[in-house]
């Protein structure tokens, strides 16, 4: 993943990361974060940091942590 080599098998699954991670880059380019953990007690863990942009109209008050 770090390496952004393909997780495409030749059967064409397993494509989902690979296929988020050329999403953001077509929405954030240069503007994200995103990292990968295997957890001890198993699975996996995701971290994604994506910039915040108000829409024009948004009555929403949003605070940062």
């Amino acid at each position: 993943l770090k390496n952004m080599e393909s997780l495409m098998s030749e059967d064409g699954h397993h494509i989902g990361i690979t296929n988020a991670i050329e999403r953001l880059n077509l929405l954030y380019p240069n503007d994200y974060t995103i990292t990968f953990e295997n957890n001890d007690t198993g699975g996996a863990r995701i971290y994604a940091l994506l910039p915040y942009k108000a829409l024009k109209g948004d009555s929403n008050e949003y605070t940062t942590r």
